[in-house]
């Protein structure tokens, strides 16, 4: 079955060739063809521009009301339509009012929450199209650094047995011996000592614990953090030190963050470009000293001039 008859037209210029349409190809073949072009395309199109992640049109919604039959009748939409990238070795900084989708963004690029609709493309897979056994493989590549350093240890475990737990699955191979050896070497990475090992989370300050949730997702060696409020539940003066920890291992391991934070001191000083979130939308978005200094959006002035500040 032919199309146009003898015609031969360029329907489509994929990154090496053209692909062209005659004759000799059938219609299922063009599809296949068209298809696997764009997939290509943009793939190519995300490594040129040397974005670790690239994300489009996410859409992450919450049932907020069901009918008497149980069908859900209205939505929390808590992202709606987000679109950005994340280039490899950098820091995106994500800020908005508590509500407005930051943490969900992450969890979602990170498929703990799955999105309703959209794209979260690493090096040129969509995960949301991902399995939870498709997708397990890329949990040693893809961390989180969660907001509260003491719940998100399991308090029943020492530390050696919470920071080997990855360890086990992704490096099987391992003996006791060397997962010992590992571990150590992760608390020396992050200012504690090995013998911190066989203690207990509630036997660490709020900013050790922090730093344990900090080896905790180095462990599996990953590309990409999502560094959620990860110093928001510290005292000002531990802030920065977890701030410049991050800020070395980041340098150190090549490291590509998306740093969520409510404070705009820690935001500029940790990113390299700053999104700024107001319920579920993007609504500004650039260099930290553009949008924090010289914001051009009514939102962006509004939440910046809601920080307190102590009279002199």
């Amino acid at each position: 079955m032919t199309l146009w008859g003898s015609q031969v037209r360029t329907l489509y210029r994929a990154p090496f060739e053209s692909i062209k349409f005659s004759t000799d190809f059938s219609l299922l073949e063009f599809i296949f063809r068209l298809i696997f072009s764009e997939v290509v395309q943009t793939a190519a199109n995300s490594l040129d521009k040397g974005n670790l992640i690239s994300i489009r049109d996410l859409r992450v919604w919450f049932p907020a009301k069901k009918s008497f039959s149980g069908k859900v009748v209205s939505w929390i939409r808590a992202v709606d339509g987000v679109s950005f990238d994340i280039p490899a070795g950098k820091t995106i900084g994500l800020v908005g009012e508590s509500g407005s989708g930051k943490s969900t963004i992450g969890k979602a690029i990170l498929q703990l929450v799955r999105p309703r609709s959209g794209t979260v493309n690493y090096n040129g897979t969509d995960l949301c199209k991902l399995t939870h056994s498709q997708i397990k493989p890329l949990r040693r590549d893809l961390q989180i650094i969660f907001q509260d350093p003491y719940n998100s240890l399991n308090p029943r475990l020492t530390i050696f047995q919470i920071l080997s737990e990855p360890l086990e699955i992704h490096f099987s191979k391992l003996n006791h011996s060397q997962r010992l050896d590992r571990c150590a070497e992760l608390l020396r990475e992050v200012g504690l000592q090995p013998e911190h090992l066989h203690r207990f989370p509630h036997e660490f300050s709020g900013g050790q614990r922090q730093r344990i949730g900090i080896a905790r997702a180095l462990a599996v060696q990953p590309k990409f953090i999502v560094c959620d409020e990860p110093v928001s539940a510290l005292d000002v003066s531990v802030q920065a030190r977890i701030v410049n920890l991050l800020k070395d291992i980041q340098q150190k391991y090549h490291l590509t963050y998306l740093f969520i934070a409510h404070d705009m001191a820690v935001v500029e000083h940790m990113s390299d470009q700053v999104i700024v979130l107001n319920s579920g939308k993007i609504v500004e978005f650039g260099d930290p000293e553009q949008v924090i200094h010289n914001p051009q959006e009514e939102y962006t002035r509004t939440l910046i001039s809601s920080i307190p500040t102590l009279p002199v």
